[in-house]
C-alpha cells in the first residue's frame, strides 16, 4: 500500500500539489493547465463561477476523477495511475466533505461515523468507536445525538455531522466542497467558525471550494480564483481585497455576468 509519510512534512511544507493539470469532460474542457501549490497548516479557498470547475480539483485529490494531463501530489507521492488499495491510504489521511453531507439515511449518527473507521481498521474495538464519536461530535458542538437518524436533523446538523465524520479518522487535509451551500447566515457563520476550529484544534490543512466571499475571508490564508480553465491568481485574502485584475475585482464587486458562466 502507497505509505504517505506525513510525520515527515513540518508546518509551512508544501504538501500538495497539482502540476499543469488538464482535465475535460467530452467537448467541455474544464483546466487547461492547473498549478497550485498547498502547505501543511494553511487553509485555502478556491473560489470562481458556477461551472469552473472547482470542486472537480477536490475529486482529483482523493481519486473520485482523474485528470487527462499532468500530475497531482501528496506528501510527496504522485497519485497518477494508482491502485484502489493505495487511495484507501490517501483517503485517510485526505477527507472529503461532500456538499450534500452524502450521510447514509438508514444508518444512525453513530454508525455514520463509524463506517470510515471500520475501513480504516476492520479490527477497531466499539469501545474505540463510541470515544472517537462521542469526541468528534462534541468538536462539532453535537454531543449526545449518536442515535439518531439524518433525517432527524436540520441541515445545519448534518452538515456538522458530515464534518464530524470527516475528521474522525483525524485526517490531515480536510476539503471543503461548497460548505455553506444552502444554509441560512447563522449556521454559515457557524461552519465558517468550525472551519479555522478545524485546523486550530486538529493542525490539519483545509481546501474550501466555495462562491462565498465572506466565508472565503473570514477562513483563509489564501484564495485561489479559477477563469478560463486556469487559476489567474493566488494570494493572501488581504491582497485579494486590494488586487486590480479585473475578472478576480469584477467577481468580489458582483460584476460577474457572462464572465463566470452565471
Amino acid at each position: 500500500m502507497l505509505e504517505l509519510e506525513t510525520e515527515k512534512f513540518k508546518a509551512g511544507d508544501i504538501i500538495i500539489t497539482y502540476q499543469d493539470v488538464w482535465k475535460g469532460f467530452e467537448d467541455l474542457s474544464v483546466y487547461e493547465g492547473l498549478n497550485l501549490e498547498i502547505r501543511k497548516g494553511e487553509t485555502v479557498s478556491i473560489m470562481g463561477g458556477s461551472g469552473t470547475g472547482k470542486t472537480v480539483a477536490l475529486k482529483m485529490l482523493v481519486g473520485l476523477l482523474t485528470p487527462d494531463r499532468g500530475d497531482i501530489t501528496v506528501f510527496g507521492k504522485s497519485i497518477i495511475g494508482i491502485s484502489e488499495k493505495d487511495w484507501v491510504a490517501v483517503r485517510q489521511r485526505v477527507s472529503l466533505l461532500f456538499q450534500s453531507n452524502a450521510l447514509f439515511d438508514s444508518l444512525d449518527v453513530r454508525e455514520n461515523l463509524a463506517y470510515p473507521l471500520r475501513i480504516k481498521d476492520p479490527h477497531i474495538a466499539e469501545s474505540e468507536i463510541d470515544r472517537l464519536v462521542e469526541e468528534k461530535l462534541g468538536l462539532v458542538g453535537l454531543p449526545g445525538i449518536q442515535h439518531k437518524k439524518p433525517s432527524d436533523l436540520s441541515g445545519g446538523m448534518q452538515k456538522r455531522v458530515g464534518l464530524a465524520r470527516a475528521i474522525v479518522t483525524e485526517p490531515d487535509v480536510i476539503l471543503w466542497d461548497e460548505p455553506t451551500t444552502g444554509l441560512d447566515p447563522i449556521n454559515t457563520r457557524r461552519i465558517g467558525s468550525l472551519i479555522k476550529r478545524m485546523n486550530e484544534v486538529l493542525g490539519c490543512t483545509s481546501i474550501v471550494v466555495t462562491h462565498d466571499i465572506g466565508t472565503a475571508f473570514e477562513v483563509s490564508d489564501r484564495i485561489a480564483f479559477l477563469f478560463n480553465k486556469k487559476l489567474i491568481l493566488t494570494d493572501t485574502t488581504e491582497n485579494i481585497k486590494k488586487t486590480d485584475v479585473p475578472e478576480v475585482r469584477n467577481f468580489l464587486d458582483g460584476r460577474f455576468q457572462g464572465l463566470y458562466g452565471e
